[in-house]
C-alpha cells in the first residue's frame, strides 16, 4: 500500500493507494485507488480511473473508494447484501487478494461480506475506541464462532442494556 505523495515511479510495486483528507483539523481517509503496472489493467472498469506517467513509467489506477458529500464512503462495488439491486464489481481487489492467497475470488468476496457485518455490528454498538476494537478482533481471531454467537445475542443478554 502507498500513501499520498508517493512518486509514481515507486508506485508500480504497490496494489493500493490511500489518499488523506483533512476536515475540521482532523485527518481521515479520503479515498483509495488500486494500482497496476499494466496500463490496460482496468480497461473494463466503468468507474473513474486512468493512467499516470512520469519519467517513462506508466501506472494504471482505478478508484476503489471515495468520500461522499455527506461524509460516507462510496465503493466501486454493488451487491444485494450492500443494498444494491445487482452485483457490480468495478475493481480487481478481490481477484488480486485471491491470486495472492491461493483462494477463489468468491471466497474472498464472501469473507469481505462477513467482515463487513462485523464492522456494522461495531458501529451499531457504538464501539469506536482502540481498546474495544482490539479486544473484539482478538476474540474473533481466537474463536470466531463463539464471538459470532455472542454478538448475535440481544444487548440485554450481553449485559449491555441500560437499566
Amino acid at each position: 500500500m502507498i500513501v499520498e505523495g508517493t512518486p509514481p515511479e515507486r508506485a508500480g510495486g504497490n496494489d493500493l493507494g490511500v489518499f488523506g483528507r483533512r476536515v475540521g483539523g482532523a485527518g481521515d481517509a479520503g479515498g483509495a485507488v488500486e494500482l497496476a503496472a499494466d496500463p490496460t489493467a482496468f480497461a473494463d472498469c466503468s468507474g473513474p480511473g486512468g493512467v499516470i506517467e512520469k519519467s517513462g513509467t506508466q501506472i494504471a489506477w482505478n478508484r476503489v473508494a471515495g468520500r461522499t458529500t455527506d461524509g460516507g464512503f462510496s465503493f466501486a462495488y454493488d451487491h444485494p447484501q450492500l443494498g444494491g439491486v445487482d452485483r457490480r464489481l468495478d475493481h480487481r481487489v478481490f481477484d488480486r487478494i485471491a491470486a495472492r492467497t491461493d483462494r477463489d475470488t468468491r471466497a474472498v468476496e464472501s469473507e469481505f461480506h462477513r467482515k463487513r457485518r462485523y464492522v456494522a455490528y461495531l458501529r451499531r454498538e457504538g464501539v469506536t475506541g482502540f481498546q474495544e476494537t482490539f479486544e473484539f478482533l482478538a476474540d474473533l481471531r481466537a474463536d470466531e464462532a463463539a464471538t459470532v454467537d455472542r454478538v448475535r445475542q440481544p444487548a440485554t443478554r450481553r449485559g449491555t442494556a441500560d437499566d
